[in-house]
């Protein structure tokens, strides 16, 4: 016995014997229209996503590496040599940068769901985010300290008027 759909006025079998060619829509058996959409949102609803997040990481990525974008390095003069430095004192702790972030992001959903339920547990979270957040401010800042060390009082100043966006350009850079 086979299962009978209906929709827009017809009777459908589900067994993928109703007459039509190639056993159903888009030539998928036993999958209406409906079905096949609702199949392609579920995944579109979770590929997109994950695209998205690989597609800003990278751009976040890019963002950051502000040394390496050839109108920067031009503007502000940066040799091949502060160029591998920059680079190198960016390398040199990012692991542990990102280790801090994937924890701080970790540690602050955790301290949101322990705030929305009024749990106690809330009061302890808070002290470990805050102390997380400022290690890895630290870092940073402690990474742009030496990076500002490699540039000429110079190339700081052009620095500074770049990533502030005094220039008009639409060149200008954002370091975060």
């Amino acid at each position: 016995m086979c299962e009978i759909a209906k929709g827009r006025g017809k009777a459908y079998r589900l067994d993928g014997m109703d007459g039509r060619p190639f056993g159903g829509y888009y030539g998928v058996p036993n999958v209406h229209r409906f079905q096949l959409n609702a199949r392609i949102r579920r995944i579109l609803w979770a590929v997109v996503p994950a695209a998205g997040v690989l597609i800003s990481s990278s751009a976040w990525a890019a963002s950051d590496e502000w040394w390496n974008i050839k109108h920067v390095q031009r503007a502000l003069e940066l040799t091949p040599s502060q160029v591998r430095t920059i680079d190198a004192i960016f390398r040199h702790d990012l692991a542990e940068r990102k280790r801090l972030r994937a924890t701080l992001d970790r540690l602050e959903l955790r301290l949101a769901r322990a705030m929305a339920r009024g749990d106690q547990v809330a009061v302890e979270l808070i002290d470990v985010v805050e102390n997380t957040r400022a290690r890895r401010n630290v870092l940073r800042t402690l990474m742009l300290f030496r990076m500002h060390g490699v540039l000429s009082p110079r190339q700081r100043e052009l620095l500074s008027r770049l990533s502030a966006g005094d220039t008009g350009s639409k060149n200008a850079i954002r370091l975060r």
